[in-house]
């Protein structure tokens, strides 16, 4: 039986009330289309593991990297740190310290993250076309070990 497909629906709100005046927002995004979802608590040990891949293709536990419209990863632990790298197709790598209870969003992954050499500057709104797709998300754990939530979802 085919997988028919549906749409997520995802809500972030913040709301803060300071001397009687209240600030925030909620922004609600729709993602149609959508047939894979994968959503998976990983224990994070203090060694690298890999969260998740991209291709060109994907299949099995990899991503289409075109395909992905949603990804999140939560910190579910109280007081340890999660460090999240975020590498893609040309080498280039990036690293995000994910606070406990705090969660990482991304949309996009092809022709989503742009690097350069050390010490050079990026030409803001420009992504090359395969060498700038997200291909890699790892972790590692600061003190111990920490379960982390990914939740996945994309077309196909």
């Amino acid at each position: 039986m085919a997988i028919t497909a549906a749409t997520l629906t995802t809500t972030v709100t913040d709301s803060i009330t300071l001397n009687g005046t209240t600030y925030g927002n909620t922004v609600t995004k729709t993602h149609g289309s959508v047939k894979i979802v994968r959503q998976q608590v990983i224990t994070v040990p203090t060694s690298e593991v890999t969260l998740y891949n991209t291709l060109g293709t994907g299949s099995g536990t990899t991503f289409d990297d075109d395909l992905i419209v949603y990804a999140r990863i939560t910190n579910t632990d109280t007081s340890n740190f999660v460090a999240l790298v975020l590498e893609n197709e040309s080498g280039d790598e990036f690293q995000y310290k994910l606070n406990a209870g705090t969660s990482f969003l991304l949309s996009a992954h092809a022709n989503a993250m742009e690097g350069t050499a050390a010490g050079a500057d990026v030409t803001a709104g420009t992504f090359t076309d395969g060498d700038d797709s997200i291909k890699n998300i790892t972790a590692i754990a600061n003190t111990a070990s920490v379960d982390v939530e990914v939740l996945i979802a994309a077309t196909g």
